[in-house]
C-alpha cells in the first residue's frame, strides 16, 4: 500500500484526509498493525488507481485478514439461524402445549368460556404454523 501512496505522491495524511480516517490508520495499516475494512479497501484502490485484484495481491496479509472476518461473519449468521430455528420450532409447541394444558384444566379450573375458546384459536393457529413450515420445507 505505501509504495502505491508514494507512487502517487500522496502523504499518509493527504491519503487519510480523502478516505475519512486519521493518518494513523493509514500508518498502522502500512504498517499490518491492521486493516482497512472492505470499503475502505474499495476506495483505495480507486484514489491509488490500482485494481482491487493488483492491490489484493499484493496484501497477502490484508487477504488472510479478510478471509478470517468473513468466517467469523459466517459463524455468527450460522448460529443466528440455528437459534431462530430452535425458537421457531418451540413458539409454536409452546402455543399448543399451553393452549392443551387450558383445555384440560378448563373444567377443574373456573375459566370463562372465550378463555377456551381463545385456547382452541391458537391450538388452531400453531397447528396450522407447524404444517406451513413443514409444507415450505418440502
Amino acid at each position: 500500500m505505501k509504495a502505491h501512496r508514494i507512487k502517487q505522491n500522496l502523504t499518509q495524511q493527504e491519503l487519510a484526509d480523502k478516505l475519512f480516517v486519521s493518518r494513523q490508520a493509514v500508518s498502522n495499516w502500512e504498517n499490518n498493525k491492521n486493516f482497512p475494512d472492505l470499503k475502505s479497501i474499495v476506495l483505495l484502490s480507486e484514489i491509488l488507481e490500482v485494481s482491487l485484484d493488483d492491490f489484493l495481491k499484493g496484501e497477502k496479509d490484508l487477504v488472510k485478514q479478510l478471509e478470517k472476518e468473513l468466517k467469523e461473519i459466517n459463524s455468527i449468521h450460522f448460529m443466528g439461524i440455528i437459534i431462530l430455528s430452535i425458537v421457531a420450532f418451540l413458539v409454536p409447541v409452546g402455543g399448543i402445549v399451553r393452549s392443551f394444558l387450558i383445555l384440560k384444566n378448563y373444567r377443574k379450573a373456573n375459566y370463562p368460556y372465550w378463555i377456551k375458546c381463545v385456547a382452541v384459536i391458537a391450538m388452531i393457529f400453531q397447528l396450522l404454523t407447524i404444517v406451513i413450515i413443514i409444507e415450505y420445507d418440502r
